[in-house]
């Protein structure tokens, strides 16, 4: 999960935005590897 937290900071400071962190960093990510998981191709 770690990396996918990575990778929404990443995005963050991307798009200009202030990066995400603690709680809702760790929601987020747990989401995002849901979604990914779960995706039918």
């Amino acid at each position: 999960m770690a990396r996918v937290s990575d990778e929404l900071r990443e995005d963050d400071v991307r798009r200009g935005e202030e990066p995400r962190s603690g709680g809702r960093l760790q929601a987020d990510a747990f989401l995002a590897l849901l979604l990914r998981v779960t995706d039918q191709p």
